[in-house]
């Protein structure tokens, strides 16, 4: 502990007055520069917050585009940015198990705001390490998702009453494009035949989607990224899932190694239908650039890998 805060108060000071190399918006301070600045952990988090704040606040994010918020390793820009910041907004549930030594070395423990405060969590059902543990990905139920937002609504209103107006109106046009978007998935989720809507995936990430559009998750590889250990009687376990229960397609995530689930792939015959976007957005303009667009694009990718086009 003592050795992690030496060495992020050293890159701290080499850094104090260095521009900080940005990849991708969302490690990009967003609006106005003389706005409350806010701070969110990763993509995902960044783009409600920018829904909710609009151009009053400066929001940005500490983990890139395309990095597992899981296993990320802060920096010491990150140690400054942080430090300068009025709020920072996590997601909770040990999704971010790098977080607490970050705020503790940044002394800033009292502008931090747990995103999903108001979201009871499902229990991570699973042998090993994580068991009984909440599962972090509440964000991929949109109903879900109106409880962020009035989280985070209420966090920016504390830090500036001034601009109460604003995030109360650009929340309640967020809810509208949420409940849009869930009725949407809904409709969606129709053009899969019942007995097609099975999940297999890298991570068992996708349980708050599944139980809000019914699905069945079959399996996965990793429990709970990062988990380091793999039983070989999972794998072996759920290959004979994917064969017992003729899964149709598997489903690989953008920020984890795929190579595990392409064994699934080879030893069963279920192909790979493609990566779904759950711990990251897009790149700009790559077609999941903010909440919204992921969802859509993951629904889009789902319906066709499990039957629903044909």
């Amino acid at each position: 502990m003592r050795i992690f805060y030496l060495l992020v108060l050293l890159g701290y000071l080499l850094t104090a007055c260095s521009p900080e190399a940005i990849s991708g918006i969302p490690n990009q301070a967003d609006t106005a520069a003389d706005g409350p600045k806010v701070i969110t952990t990763y993509s995902v988090l960044y783009d409600l917050t920018r829904n909710v704040a609009g151009e009053r606040a400066e929001v940005s994010s500490l983990v890139p585009v395309g990095v597992d918020p899981h296993t990320y390793e802060p920096t010491p820009g990150d140690l400054r940015r942080v430090s300068e910041a009025d709020l920072i907004i996590y997601n909770g549930f040990g999704l971010e198990v790098w977080f607490n030594k970050l705020i503790e070395a940044a002394g800033k423990q009292d502008k931090v705001v747990v995103a999903s405060e108001f979201v009871t969590p499902y229990l991570i059902d699973a042998e090993g390490p994580f068991a009984g543990l909440p599962d972090p990905h509440a964000w991929m139920d949109p109903s879900m998702v109106m409880k962020y937002v009035e989280r985070i609504r209420d966090a920016l209103i504390d830090i500036d009453p001034q601009g109460a107006d604003v995030y109360i109106e650009n929340a309640k046009r967020f809810y509208d494009e949420l409940a849009a978007l869930d009725s949407w998935i809904r409709q969606e989720v129709q053009k899969i035949p019942p007995e097609n809507r099975k999940l297999v995936t890298t991570e068992n990430a996708l349980r708050y989607f599944a139980e809000a559009y019914g699905f069945e998750i079959v399996g996965w590889i990793y429990t709970l990224a990062p988990e380091e250990d793999i039983p070989a009687r999972r794998l072996a376990d759920l290959i004979e899932q994917v064969r017992n229960k003729e899964v149709l397609a598997l489903f690989v995530d953008v920020t984890l190694n795929p190579r595990m689930l392409e064994r699934v792939s080879e030893e069963t015959g279920a192909p790979i239908a493609g990566s779904l976007y759950i711990d990251s957005l897009s790149e700009p303009g790559d077609g999941a650039d903010s909440y919204l667009a992921m969802m859509r694009a993951n629904v889009e990718l789902l319906v066709e890998g499990l039957g629903g086009r044909q």
